[in-house]
């Protein structure tokens, strides 16, 4: 099996600082409300590009139940995703938040499922899901055919990563490249597998490779994990470093809580320069239908994040001009920047649908 190695740039510490321009995409996530929160079609697979040489449809067999057998590992697998449904030539179009899971939720999740008249599905090792990624193509790089309907997204591996059981290897099917994340700071697709799986230098004509040069890359590119450093078993790890910070109900970090108790000292520039100006304004989005309304606090935001984090690269401070939805946060896009990812999970609701609607202004019921 090959070997897999994940490192880390910077030891995890009490005092989070801000980054580079670089990295403010991973961590800057307030919400500026200026729009109404709505529900959109689920996430669908963009034009793949793949080279003129590359043929599909020959590999896998498709065995007419919804599932395809790989005669070059012996694996079988579902044609579609955890949440969409087989409906005799293709996959059922899914909404996003049908089929996002913590890694924790994923690796249980097969405990209920019988598909095809069995009952043995689980989700695959990063070996497996990398068995079937055609890296010759992008968005996504799958077979298609035997695949259909497969978003140009992230998929859970059932693969923790070495030493640091807090991560799990995922990859991303957008671009076929392998990384690991905090299994309980988002949540992804899952396509479930069953049999026993054999290695074979067939496979690698059609998955992702493990050369040094692609996993460097693809670690290097979340600005955390440096694959060319020595040494990082002497950093600490997420575990280490967050002993002791305040904890939600779900055990993600309580950020605002740990502002509060002093346990942060947030830097309002890279440097250290200038002071925080705190806004101290909530706004109520309030076309959430049937849900709770939605509160935006400006000031436990603005207590450690400077406006220009958010606007007008995340937020365009127009009203109407950002069609935030849930879709679009869970692909990582507006609150999506930051939550799920080092903010409280998307799927914590309470903590944003918080406003009943009976305690509305009348004009805003």
């Amino acid at each position: 099996m090959s070997k897999r190695i994940q490192t880390y740039r910077h030891a995890m510490t009490a005092i989070p600082r801000p980054p580079p321009a670089a990295r403010q995409r991973a961590i800057a996530c307030v919400l500026l409300a200026v729009t109404l929160a709505t529900l959109t079609p689920g996430m669908s697979t963009a034009a793949q590009k793949c080279p003129a040489t590359v043929v599909h449809g020959q590999r896998f067999h498709d065995n007419g139940d919804g599932t395809v057998t790989d005669p070059v590992t012996g694996l079988v697998w579902m044609r579609c995703n955890v949440g969409q449904s087989w409906i005799g030539d293709r996959c059922t179009d899914p909404k996003a938040w049908f089929v996002m899971y913590s890694w924790k939720e994923a690796v249980k999740l097969p405990e209920k499922i019988t598909f095809a008249g069995r009952n043995d599905w689980r989700v695959p090792s990063i070996d497996e899901l990398a068995s079937i990624v055609d890296s010759r193509c992008i968005d996504p790089s799958i077979d298609l055919l035997a695949f259909p309907t497969t978003p140009s997204w992230y998929y859970w591996s059932s693969t923790p990563f070495g030493d640091n059981p807090e991560y799990a290897w995922r990859i991303d099917f957008r671009t076929g490249k392998e990384n690991s994340d905090l299994k309980s700071s988002v949540s992804y697709n899952i396509r479930l597998v069953r049999g026993t799986f054999t290695e074979s230098t067939v496979a690698s004509e059609s998955s992702t490779p493990v050369g040094q040069g692609a996993k460097a890359e693809g670690l290097a590119a979340d600005g955390i994990h440096d694959p060319e450093t020595a040494g990082l078993e002497v950093l600490q790890t997420p575990e280490e470093g967050l002993t002791g910070f305040p904890r939600t109900a779900t055990g993600s970090i309580n950020w605002v809580q740990a502002l509060e108790i002093g346990v942060i000292d947030p830097r309002p520039s890279l440097s250290g320069d200038g002071e925080m100006t705190v806004m101290d304004l909530d706004i109520i989005l309030a076309d959430t239908r049937s849900m709770p309304r939605v509160r935006f606090p400006h000031k436990a935001h603005t207590q450690w994040l400077t406006c220009s984090n958010c606007h007008p690269q995340i937020f365009v401070p127009k009203l109407g001009a950002n069609p935030i939805s849930m879709d679009a946060n869970l692909l990582g896009n507006y609150c999506g920047r930051c939550h799920g990812r080092v903010a409280f999970s998307l799927f914590e609701c309470d903590r944003c649908h918080s406003v009943p609607l009976g305690q509305l202004p009348s004009d805003q019921r």
